[in-house]
């Protein structure tokens, strides 16, 4: 799949419009390596939490710190402790769905957070091998409880569960032991309940993760401000003009994408986005499946011919999730091949940095 191809013809006219065309999708590779902006940019997993915003955005943080001299190779943003951190700061209740380019100008602000201290201490595979999706829901299950016993004692006007609060203070800290915290990551006793006793449940997340995103664990981009290009009052022939000129300029950064996952599944002429100035309640259709990745790459296709873009998406590295065989899935890099026309449709929105 990764080359370049060119068409001739022997009329002119059909020559020319077809060397128009073949300019308009010369390779772009940003994930090749020594220069690619996302070559060092590890592919993401989101782990059935709905924080696909969260990768996007951890992803264009990552690429514009090692193409502009980072070489801590190592430090990948947690998208995890970024969406958790963002919530908690908007006031969210919880992380699922968001906006990328929040997320990206949050990180500038309050820091990156390395992804393998998360990782090893937030999930652990050593000890029961939970993922994200799990683990979070195991710890607001402690949030639950501790908010339960909380509402006894209001609704009866008795004296406060202390007893039960007390248990299940006592067992969030043996469950963060049990699970892989060094002791040194584990809140104290006191800021485990004050944390506990928040009246939002990210916030008490983000206190859990703030002990483990501190010190040489931080990283601190300075870019401009991610900034949002698009609406679905672009058309996509201007969407698809905003992606070229900006792969192809001397930046060379990759570009969020906001769009419908639907057409990762459904292939070719599927559509899942309002256009136009129509009065609507919502800017995508039913089934959409609203969604957001990265856009790093273009090439022509030499079977069909058609200038296709390069995603790398936040399923992780296989290709299971993906139904459709119209679109070529790099297995074993989280990447896949989709036409660039088709994916214009079903994009609502276009980050990047500046």
């Amino acid at each position: 799949m990764r080359g370049r191809y060119a068409m001739l013809f022997a009329m002119p006219g059909l020559w020319f419009a077809m060397q128009t065309f073949a300019g308009d999708c010369d390779d772009v590779f940003l994930d090749m390596p020594p220069d690619g902006a996302m070559s060092h940019v590890v592919t993401r997993a989101q782990d059935g939490l709905g924080m696909c915003y969260a990768s996007a955005a951890s992803q264009l943080v990552d690429a514009w710190r090692f193409s502009h001299g980072a070489k801590n190779y190592y430090h990948q943003t947690s998208d995890l402790a970024a969406a958790v951190s963002y919530a908690a700061a908007a006031g969210n209740p919880d992380i699922d769905g968001g906006q990328p380019c929040n997320v990206a100008n949050h990180i500038k602000e309050k820091g990156s957070c390395d992804s393998q201290m998360v990782n090893e201490q937030y999930v652990n595979a050593e000890h029961g091998g939970r993922n994200y999706l799990e683990y979070t829901r195991l710890l607001k299950t402690y949030y639950t409880r501790y908010h339960e016993a909380m509402g006894s004692w209001y609704m009866a006007g008795l004296k406060p569960a202390t007893e039960k609060m007390d248990k299940v203070q006592g067992d969030l800290a043996a469950c963060l032991s049990a699970t892989g915290f060094s002791t040194g990551m584990i809140p104290t006793p006191d800021k485990i309940r004050a944390l506990l006793a928040d009246s939002n449940p990210m916030a008490y997340l983000k206190g859990l993760l703030t002990h483990l995103c501190t010190g040489s664990n931080m990283s601190y981009p300075t870019f401009g401000e991610c900034v949002t290009d698009v609406s679905t009052y672009t058309s996509p022939s201007k969407i698809r003009k905003i992606i070229d000129e900006r792969l192809t300029s001397n930046s060379s950064q990759p570009l969020g994408i906001s769009y419908c996952s639907g057409m990762l599944k459904k292939g070719r002429g599927f559509r899942g986005v309002h256009r136009g100035w129509a009065l609507r309640f919502s800017d995508t259709l039913a089934g959409c499946g609203e969604h957001a990745s990265i856009l790093m790459g273009r090439t022509k296709n030499k079977l069909t011919g058609k200038c296709q873009y390069l995603i790398r998406n936040s399923w992780g590295k296989d290709c299971s999730n993906y139904a459709s065989k119209d679109w070529k899935c790099e297995d074993g890099r989280g990447n896949i091949w989709v036409d660039a026309d088709e994916l214009t449709e079903n994009i609502f929105q276009v980050q990047h940095l500046e």
